[in-house]
């Protein structure tokens, strides 16, 4: 079995409202927190010029979802995966190994660590 697990799931909408009908009325989610992701980070993480609102919904038990709200067409997009690692320096070192190269970015203190597959998705590692 395997030790790493999802973190959450970020996606992208371009209606606020209708997403978060989707999430709290088809799928049962709770819309608990909202906030807004700041132009700077939203450069170095996805490479977009953009300060979109975020809308977090939880259904409390093993999935969480990150909603960017925001009018970029398909080809810019907020989408990520994020994993949990329990040895976050073995897991760039594999990276590494593999010719995939993670990357660092700061906020609010804390060293947030990215790394994309061959295909540009985009993957967020966080340690357990």
């Amino acid at each position: 079995m395997s030790e790493i697990k999802t973190h959450h799931i970020a996606l992208q909408r371009g209606d606020r409202e209708r997403a978060i009908v989707f999430f709290t009325k088809l799928l049962g989610y709770k819309l608990v927190k909202t906030s807004r992701l700041p132009v700077h980070l939203s450069r170095e993480i996805f490479d977009i010029e953009d300060e979109p609102e975020v809308l977090f919904f939880t259904n409390e038990e093993d999935t969480s979802f990150e909603v960017f709200i925001t009018k970029h067409g398909v080809t810019q997009d907020f989408s990520h995966v994020c994993l949990v690692v329990p040895d976050l320096e073995l897991f760039c070192r594999r990276c590494r190994d593999l010719g995939l190269r993670p990357f660092f970015v700061e906020k609010n203190g804390k060293q947030l660590v990215f790394v994309r597959d061959e295909d540009g998705n985009l993957f967020e590692i966080k340690q357990s």
